[in-house]
């Protein structure tokens, strides 16, 4: 499994810190170092490839003439969590 972790910073930077988890029973696996750099190396690869195009959306939003948008319907699981976000946020005020 791979966890991204942002960390936000002023309203256009952040820190991202890609870690690596695997489970403890596969503590003992012979050349496990091997494995993890090897992955290591495959993530590196992906993501230094996506950074382009991430930063050409960057851009698009910080457009001067760009406003807010309804979201695509591809965009649909975004809509999902951000209303079950709001679901929890309710709640926890009367908690």
């Amino acid at each position: 499994m791979i966890w991204y972790q942002i960390i936000p910073y002023p309203f256009d930077n952040f820190q991202l810190k890609i870690h690596i988890c695997i489970h403890k029973n596969n503590l003992d696996i012979p050349q496990l170092q091997q494995e993890l750099d090897v992955s290591e190396k495959l993530i590196s690869l992906v993501h230094t490839q996506d950074i382009g195009g991430n930063d050409h959306v960057w851009n698009g939003l910080k457009a001067p003439l760009t406003t807010q948008g309804r979201l695509s319907t591809f965009e649909k699981s975004i809509w999902q969590m951000n209303r079950w976000w709001l679901s929890k946020m309710e709640l926890s005020k009367w908690d």
